[in-house]
């Protein structure tokens, strides 16, 4: 996926593709997902809100492997730089650390 393609999708559609990285999956029941830690079913509306929680990016950005670590580094500050300044990573959003996530896992 490319940053143009991240941008085209739309939040529900963002949250989903950082929810099916993370490793819940859509159950065969009606807008159901099977929690990937404890694999129970749940309604969609409780996938966590990866765009504006900063603990949900977190946990997300613990599957990152090791081997990617500079590529979501790179990823990041793109998603972070405004085209007229630098600003810190540690600043980055919830959103930004989602696009940055997505863009590192589907990476090569």
């Amino acid at each position: 996926m490319t940053r143009e393609e991240w941008a085209k999708l739309s939040p529900e559609e963002q949250r989903i593709r950082v929810a099916e990285l993370c490793g819940w999956v859509r159950s065969g029941v009606m807008r159901l997902w099977i929690r990937p830690s404890d694999k129970r079913v749940l309604p969609s509306d409780e996938i966590p809100d990866y765009l504006n929680d900063l603990n949900a990016m977190h946990e997300a950005e613990k599957i990152i492997p090791e081997h990617k670590n500079a590529q979501w580094f790179a990823a990041l500050e793109l998603a972070i730089y405004d085209g007229d300044e630098y600003r810190p990573i540690i600043s980055a959003t919830a959103a930004q650390r989602a696009e940055a996530f997505v863009l590192t896992m589907e990476g090569e």
